[in-house]
């Protein structure tokens, strides 16, 4: 059984933030697939997601690339994303649970 937005964006949010500090590349509509490991549809809606609560900081674009909303290459997790993956209650409470979670 396929699991929900939250659990998309959960899965969205760690692979971003493993990415943001381990390498420096901005994120695109090519390699955010490859990153997040989302089919395009249930990447978009993780991205709104995230968004519209704060975790990420980007700008959408007209048209789309493969299924996936174009948006403006960013690099940029908020503060307030950046607390919820390093803090254990933070993640509980915005995700629900704790799987996922590691100590960074």
């Amino acid at each position: 059984m396929r699991k929900g937005i939250i659990e998309d964006s959960k899965k969205l949010l760690i692979s971003l933030y493993e990415d943001y500090v381990t390498r420096y590349k901005e994120w695109n509509n090519h390699n955010l697939p490859r990153i997040s490991g989302l089919e395009s549809y249930h990447l978009k809606l993780a991205m709104v997601y995230l968004k519209d609560n704060e975790c990420l900081k980007f700008n959408w674009m007209l048209g789309g690339t493969n299924g996936l909303q174009n948006f403006i290459p960013f690099r940029n997790i908020t503060p307030k994303g950046i607390q919820i993956i390093e803090t254990k209650n933070k993640f509980k409470k915005f995700f629900g649970n704790i799987e996922g979670f590691k100590v960074r």
